[in-house]
């Protein structure tokens, strides 16, 4: 993969951060239990995953493989 689509990648990350962010929060004020400290987990994944699938899904080369040709 080129230098953009590791930006497009990073970028898309971050797009989704706020959601997880908002997640996080109502999890940690509804839930019962210690919830201190899962707005950080869920925004950390909410980072991670989408940055990994748009650069294994979106942004990776041109190949595909002979079942797609098929259909």
């Amino acid at each position: 993969m080129s230098f953009e689509s590791y930006k497009k990648s990073f970028y898309f990350g971050i797009f989704c951060c706020p959601i997880g962010l908002i997640i996080g929060l109502y999890i940690k004020y509804t839930s019962v239990g210690d919830y201190s400290e899962f707005p950080y987990y869920s925004t950390l994944a909410a980072f991670i995953m989408p940055a990994i699938s748009w650069g294994l899904f979106v942004e990776r080369n041109k190949q595909t493989s002979s079942i797609l040709t098929f259909f």
